[in-house]
């Protein structure tokens, strides 16, 4: 297969997204990034480690999904985007979860537990619990984030990075974006798809 084939697909979806930014491209553009390698060495290291830690941490994870009805996967990347997977941090800012919280959203907490804090996490941001669509899921994760980087026409790094959808252009911080940082994390999706998330059973 020529290099330029696979480029075309992908710019075709890109423009599609953009024009409609629909749960239907969403998934199509998750099920096409699977046919490709991560972009960089340092996006193949951190998935590596990533993947590592949620497995390792897998248990905790589904004592989660048990407490909130969130896929256990969907757990695992959130926290790993917002606290690299560190259990003294919450999902919501990356703050540790025994501290009111400091940046957005602000003067949360503390709890308890980190558990504790995902359940209020889940209750604040709602996920589609009776969703079967997987473009929906998609969306909420990168919901979780913000639409910034829709409003640039960028697919989020949130989601996207280390696969051929993602380039450049980062927010380090809430509401300043740089174009050409490169976000050094992998997004969600190729986690997702290493965890077979698409395959579970209430997804289908």
């Amino acid at each position: 297969m020529s290099l330029e084939r696979p480029r075309s697909i992908l710019t075709r979806i890109k423009e599609a997204f953009f024009k409609r930014a629909r749960w239907e491209y969403l998934e199509k553009s998750y099920y096409t990034s699977a046919n490709f390698s991560l972009t960089t060495i340092g996006h193949k290291t951190e998935f590596k480690h990533a993947h590592e830690a949620i497995l390792r941490n897998q248990d905790i994870y589904r004592e989660v999904e048990r407490m909130t009805g969130v896929p256990w996967q969907v757990v695992a990347v959130i926290h790993y985007r917002e606290s690299s997977n560190n259990f003294r941090k919450q999902l919501l800012n990356g703050e540790p979860f025994n501290r009111k919280t400091t940046l957005v959203p602000e003067g949360l907490g503390p709890w308890p537990s980190w558990r504790r804090s995902c359940v209020d996490a889940f209750k604040r941001q709602k996920m589609p619990l009776e969703s079967s669509i997987l473009g929906q899921w998609l969306d909420a994760i990168e919901a979780w984030n913000g639409y910034g980087y829709r409003r640039r026409d960028i697919m989020s790094p949130y989601l996207w990075a280390g696969t051929p959808f993602y380039t450049k252009g980062f927010f380090p911080f809430d509401g300043r974006f740089n174009k050409d940082k490169i976000d050094s994390r992998i997004g969600v999706v190729p986690l997702l798809q290493a965890l077979n998330f698409e395959n579970r059973r209430d997804i289908l």
